[in-house]
């Protein structure tokens, strides 16, 4: 193992990739989310315009 002095630590730069699991997880982020969305402005309009399914 070699030690580095700090300028050449300066001068290292990491990377940044983005993996196919990493996008799929953000896609399954994006999805959820929005079916959410959905299912809360639903359930808000159906309370909006008393049209809510009774609980018995």
């Amino acid at each position: 193992m070699r030690v580095l002095n700090q300028q050449k630590l300066a001068e290292i730069r990491g990377g940044f990739s983005l993996s196919a699991s990493m996008l799929n997880s953000i896609n399954n982020l994006v999805e959820l989310l929005m079916e959410a969305g959905k299912k809360l402005g639903s359930a808000v309009r159906r309370m909006s315009s008393n049209q809510i399914c009774p609980l018995e």
